[in-house]
């Protein structure tokens, strides 16, 4: 496996993703989508911070571990932002964003277009 590297603090982290992770069982989104289908704003308020708790403080190579390779990857004012993509056959496109900062989770924002 290829390894991704990262400057910290002069250094070099070695990443490495794993060699194959079933994306549409790791980002188990179902009960978000499910929330904004029935337009249930508190279940879905609550399930958004479920997920915010279950993600903060994960590390870069926690992300790799769950869910491999992030589909895109950006930096903007020193904090860095992995995004995974799910599609299901068409039907809908989810997204998750987590952002890190020093190398830990601090937020995660989830995206789903129904409408794909």
């Amino acid at each position: 496996a290829r390894s991704l590297r990262q400057r910290s603090s002069g250094g070099t982290l070695g990443l490495r993703p794993p060699a194959f992770v079933e994306r549409g069982v790791a980002l188990e989104t179902s009960q978000l989508r499910q929330a904004l289908q029935a337009d249930d704003e508190s279940r879905y308020e609550a399930e958004c911070r479920a997920l915010q708790e279950r993600h903060r403080f994960w590390s870069y190579q926690e992300l790799l571990d769950a869910y491999g390779s992030p589909d895109q990857i950006w930096v903007n004012e020193g904090v860095t932002t992995w995004e995974y993509e799910r599609r299901e056959s068409g039907a809908y496109l989810e997204e998750l964003e987590f952002q890190i900062h020093e190398g830990l989770v601090f937020s995660v924002d989830y995206d789903c277009n129904l409408d794909t």
